[in-house]
């Protein structure tokens, strides 16, 4: 368990118990009306302060079941692409991106569309993008 958190639930612990005794007070027939009066805002303060506490442990929680895992190593469609434009730089004889975005998206718009669910200029970007990020000329 981090310190945060830790701290966290000390703080809430805290609040609970000072939330509690403020209650006590508001209760008791040894204090003013004045002071009761004060006791129940310092109870209701105190209450929220706990709340606030518990929900910055919960979401801390929650934060750290919901990271999302990075695929180790090449998935399937990013082999599927990287074939894909290298038969067409084979099919063309040049590495230039360009050339090979557009030949794709002239002759081979179906899967193009497939591989990266776009058209037109959109996948022209995807495509180039994709290649950029890959290392392909």
């Amino acid at each position: 368990m981090s310190d945060v958190k830790k701290d966290y639930e000390a703080l809430r612990d805290e609040f609970e118990r000072l939330a509690r005794e403020a209650e006590r007070q508001m209760m008791s027939p040894n204090f003013s009306e004045s002071e009761r009066a004060d006791a129940s805002d310092r109870a209701r303060v105190y209450w929220q302060l706990r709340g606030g506490a518990a929900d910055t442990i919960a979401n801390a929680s929650d934060a750290k079941l919901a990271k999302i895992r990075k695929p180790k190593g090449e998935t399937q469609i990013t082999k599927d692409r990287r074939t894909f434009l290298q038969g067409i730089a084979v099919e063309i004889g040049t590495d230039n991106r360009e050339a090979i975005a557009a030949t794709a998206l002239q002759s081979h718009s179906y899967m193009v569309k497939k591989l990266w669910s776009a058209t037109g200029e959109k996948a022209r970007g995807k495509i180039l993008n994709f290649m950029k990020n890959q290392g392909l000329r």
